[in-house]
């Protein structure tokens, strides 16, 4: 994982970084807590429903658009995954105008593991908001190859030993 000490933390400017992480802190805070009560209120919050909204999820099949289905994918994720937590301190935050963007690392943590994960998003100002239109959600592989995800019969023919 990334050292909370990184010295890159993007290029935004301070007010837009506070603005962003704000939005960014309210995300993580559902993720934690994972209230399917206060979901509307989230989802309300760093959401904009009158603007394109597409999250890739780590699944192949996880390309989620539209703030309804949006909603559905989050309540399904808060039933039926892991507890998810993300470096904050450690979250690079760039804008241009009104567009930013963010990346950063994070864990989901299951009964008996946890699974590393990077997060990227894209974010664009709403008023006075930020508010996500891209989200992405990416298994932090370490040390893989391709050869790791073969069968193992199979590995002995892709090894360069």
């Amino acid at each position: 994982m990334i050292s909370l000490a990184q010295k890159d933390r993007g290029d935004a400017p301070a007010a837009i970084r506070e603005q962003v992480l704000r939005t960014f802190g309210i995300l993580q805070v559902g993720y934690e807590h994972r209230d399917l009560n206060e979901l509307p209120f989230m989802m309300q919050a760093v959401f904009a429903r009158d603007r394109s909204i597409l999250i890739l999820g780590t699944g192949a099949n996880e390309w989620i658009s539209g703030y309804d289905q949006v909603e559905r994918f989050i309540a399904g994720d808060w039933l039926g995954w892991g507890s998810v937590s993300f470096a904050m301190d450690a979250t690079r935050v760039s804008a241009s105008e009104n567009v930013a963007w963010l990346a950063t690392v994070g864990k989901v943590r299951f009964k008996n593991f946890d699974l590393a994960i990077r997060f990227t998003a894209v974010l664009s100002r709403v008023g006075d908001r930020w508010v996500f239109r891209l989200i992405q959600f990416q298994p932090a592989l370490e040390n893989r190859g391709l050869a790791d995800f073969l069968p193992a019969q199979f590995r002995r023919f892709w090894s360069t030993e």
